[in-house]
């Protein structure tokens, strides 16, 4: 028997033991794997996570992963296990048992991703690419430490999977998306980063996430969006920057900018706010969460949530 085909069994076989054995759990009270897994599901609050869990860990979609024959089962893994099972053989190079205890890892977890550090697209046959269960058992997995979180590379490039291989739907990709957002922005507001995220095909979704190095590159293009807003918009941003920022009393003098605001038209008030802004990353008196601050305000104002201005 080749080591694929030796792989290929382990995970089939891995996968019915699994399912079955959460029916089972469910059937006798055993376990409750919504309680205990639904923080591993990728939403941006706790009810919605909870929400994924119970349609994972849900006993009639436990029971009809259980009833899957071996060939459905090899053809709803088949969006990871070839890449996985090269990336086994190649990381556990003659050691048969890390093999088999590292695909039965993926079938066991809620997703499978594939972490790159090319800077574009790439498909399951990167040769860049790890693979690996989601969320891992080490202390700390998430996007941001994925990502932001490292001082290695200015951007990551990830193709993540559910462990089932099943499609993933519209509100989950919606909701993936705010996850993301959610964790790094929590764990770094100062970070000028942005991400794009969109599926390859049904059950394969495509995230690079991009730090900025330039910061004026990050200031330009979300003063581009600020080309859009009205002018009592404007008036309004104006008078959130000036309220935060007087509170930084080395400010103060530079905010005589704004001392002829009242009197300007709608152009002049953009260009007002461009250029101080501009100003203030090429002179470094706003620092990075200054800017994400003012950015906060724009969004907060014209009722945006997805910063799809943002390209890298």
């Amino acid at each position: 028997m080749s080591d694929e085909l030796r792989l290929k069994k382990t995970a089939v076989g891995a996968f019915r033991r699994r399912w079955r054995k959460i029916v089972k759990d469910i059937t006798e009270g055993r376990r409750n794997y919504v309680d205990e897994r639904y923080p591993c599901f990728e939403a941006d609050t706790p009810s919605r996570q909870r929400k994924l869990a119970e349609r994972f860990y849900g006993i009639e979609h436990a029971k009809k992963m259980a009833a899957l024959s071996n060939e459905q089962i090899e053809e709803n893994l088949s969006c990871y296990m070839p890449k996985a099972i090269e990336y086994a053989l190649k990381e556990n190079d003659d050691e048969p048992k890390e093999q088999e205890a590292f695909m039965k890892r993926l079938v066991s977890s809620e997703y499978v991703i594939f972490d790159s550090h090319s800077d574009g697209w790439f498909d399951e046959y990167d040769d860049d690419a790890a693979v690996s269960e989601y969320p891992s058992t080490v202390a700390y997995d998430d996007w941001y430490e994925r990502s932001v979180g490292t001082s290695l590379y200015s951007f990551s490039t990830s193709i993540l999977m559910k462990s089932t291989g099943e499609p993933f739907t519209r509100q989950e990709i919606a909701w993936l998306k705010r996850s993301i957002q959610n964790n790094i922005d929590k764990n770094d507001i100062s970070a000028l980063w942005w991400f794009a995220l969109k599926p390859m095909d049904k059950n394969r979704i495509w995230i690079r996430i991009h730090e900025y190095a330039d910061r004026k590159q990050y200031v330009e293009e979300f003063l581009g969006e600020t080309a859009g807003m009205t002018e009592s918009q404007l008036r309004e941003l104006i008078r959130r920057m000036l309220e935060y920022l007087n509170e930084h009393k080395k400010l103060r003098r530079r905010l005589g900018a704004f001392k002829n605001c009242d009197t300007m038209n709608r152009h002049d008030l953009l260009c007002l706010v461009g250029s101080f802004i501009i100003s203030g990353i090429e002179k470094d008196f706003l620092y990075d969460w200054d800017i994400r601050a003012i950015e906060g305000m724009m969004l907060d104002i014209t009722g945006r949530y997805d910063k799809d201005y943002h390209y890298g």
